[in-house]
Parts: structure tokens; C-alpha cells; sequence
């Protein structure tokens, strides 16, 4: 079953490991959205187009596509 929703499933050990865990990427997405609101807000303030950021970094290392 959890194929079908998921790239890789992962065993985290005791009740409560998969909470905590889910905390720490939630904090990671949020660094995420964060700092590509922030870098979009700066070229803005620089008078470029904030579609170029997103051009630019498209499919790059800084991307945060996380295949394995």
C-alpha cells in the first residue's frame, strides 16, 4: 500500500519515531518555502524579474527534488 503513495518507505523504529520525524520535515519545508520567499522578495527589490530566480534555479543542485 504505501507504495502507491510514497517513492521509498522508510522503518523508523518505536511509536513515535514517524511524529518526530514528520516535525523535522516540516521544519524543512518551511526553511524551504522561506528562503524561496525571501530570494523571490530580493529580486523583486532589485528590479528583476523573479521568474529568472525560478528559471535559473530549475533542475539544478539547489532544487529541492529529492528522487533517489
Amino acid at each position: 500500500m504505501f507504495d502507491a503513495v510514497a517513492i521509498r518507505t522508510l522503518w523508523l523504529g518505536p511509536a513515535g519515531q514517524g511524529s518526530r520525524l514528520k516535525l523535522v520535515m516540516n521544519a524543512w519545508v518551511l526553511t524551504l518555502t522561506n528562503g524561496t520567499a525571501e530570494s523571490l522578495g530580493l529580486a523583486r527589490a532589485l528590479g528583476l524579474d523573479p521568474a529568472l530566480f525560478l528559471e535559473t534555479i530549475k533542475g539544478g543542485a539547489s532544487t529541492s527534488a529529492t528522487r533517489t
